[in-house]
Protein backbone atom coordinates (compact mmCIF):
# COMPACT_ATOMS: atom_id res chain seq x y z
CA UNK A 1 0.00 0.00 0.00
CA UNK A 2 1.19 3.54 -0.71
CA UNK A 3 0.88 5.90 2.26
CA UNK A 4 1.22 9.69 2.41
CA UNK A 5 2.48 10.48 5.91
CA UNK A 6 1.89 14.04 7.14
CA UNK A 7 4.00 15.42 9.98
CA UNK A 8 4.21 18.86 11.56
CA UNK A 9 7.94 18.34 12.25
CA UNK A 10 10.77 16.61 10.41
CA UNK A 11 10.90 13.35 12.39
CA UNK A 12 14.68 13.38 12.76
CA UNK A 13 16.74 12.97 14.86
CA UNK A 14 14.70 10.47 16.91
CA UNK A 15 15.92 11.76 20.27
CA UNK A 16 12.73 11.55 22.27
CA UNK A 17 9.13 12.61 22.44
CA UNK A 18 7.21 13.24 19.25
CA UNK A 19 10.31 12.94 17.03
CA UNK A 20 11.20 9.50 18.33
CA UNK A 21 7.62 8.27 18.27
CA UNK A 22 6.96 9.49 14.71
CA UNK A 23 10.31 8.25 13.39
CA UNK A 24 9.78 4.79 14.88
CA UNK A 25 6.20 4.56 13.61
CA UNK A 26 7.34 5.48 10.09
CA UNK A 27 10.19 2.98 10.31
CA UNK A 28 7.85 0.13 11.32
CA UNK A 29 5.11 0.95 8.80
CA UNK A 30 7.68 1.27 5.99
CA UNK A 31 8.60 -2.39 6.47
CA UNK A 32 5.31 -3.33 4.82
CA UNK A 33 4.22 -0.22 2.91
CA UNK A 34 5.65 2.49 0.65
CA UNK A 35 5.70 5.82 2.49
CA UNK A 36 5.91 9.34 1.10
CA UNK A 37 6.62 11.81 3.89
CA UNK A 38 5.23 15.36 3.75
CA UNK A 39 6.47 17.56 6.56
CA UNK A 40 6.96 21.19 7.52
CA UNK A 41 10.54 22.38 7.50
CA UNK A 42 11.29 24.10 10.79
CA UNK A 43 14.93 25.03 10.16
CA UNK A 44 15.66 26.52 13.59
CA UNK A 45 14.27 23.50 15.42
CA UNK A 46 16.22 21.11 13.21
CA UNK A 47 19.47 23.09 13.64
CA UNK A 48 19.03 23.01 17.42
CA UNK A 49 18.44 19.24 17.31
CA UNK A 50 21.60 18.65 15.24
CA UNK A 51 24.06 21.28 16.53
CA UNK A 52 27.17 19.49 15.19
CA UNK A 53 25.83 19.14 11.65
CA UNK A 54 26.97 21.57 8.96
CA UNK A 55 23.81 20.88 6.95
CA UNK A 56 21.10 19.48 9.26
CA UNK A 57 18.41 19.49 6.56
CA UNK A 58 20.47 17.32 4.21
CA UNK A 59 21.44 15.01 7.05
CA UNK A 60 17.81 14.58 8.10
CA UNK A 61 16.69 14.07 4.49
CA UNK A 62 19.35 11.43 3.83
CA UNK A 63 18.52 9.51 6.99
CA UNK A 64 14.78 9.60 6.30
CA UNK A 65 15.28 8.44 2.70
CA UNK A 66 16.68 5.21 4.15
CA UNK A 67 13.17 4.34 5.34
CA UNK A 68 10.75 6.26 3.07
CA UNK A 69 10.47 6.53 -0.70
CA UNK A 70 10.22 10.34 -0.90
CA UNK A 71 10.41 13.34 1.41
CA UNK A 72 8.48 16.52 0.66
CA UNK A 73 9.28 19.58 2.73
CA UNK A 74 6.95 22.55 2.91
CA UNK A 75 8.73 25.69 3.96
CA UNK A 76 6.98 28.62 5.60
CA UNK A 77 7.76 32.02 4.11
CA UNK A 78 6.50 35.03 6.03
CA UNK A 79 5.84 38.19 4.03
CA UNK A 80 4.15 40.93 5.99
CA UNK A 81 0.87 39.55 7.26
CA UNK A 82 0.73 36.82 4.67
CA UNK A 83 1.99 33.31 5.09
CA UNK A 84 3.18 31.78 1.87
CA UNK A 85 4.12 28.16 1.32
CA UNK A 86 6.75 26.90 -1.05
CA UNK A 87 7.20 23.26 -1.76
CA UNK A 88 10.63 21.73 -2.00
CA UNK A 89 10.77 18.26 -3.43
CA UNK A 90 13.38 15.75 -2.37
CA UNK A 91 13.11 12.31 -3.81
CA UNK A 92 15.11 9.16 -3.55
CA UNK A 93 17.68 8.68 -6.26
Amino acid sequence: MKILWLSHLIPYPPKGGVLQRTHNMIKEVSKHHEITLFTFNQVDFLAASLPDSKDPLTEARNELLKIVKQVFLSRFIFHGHMLLYSLILFSAI
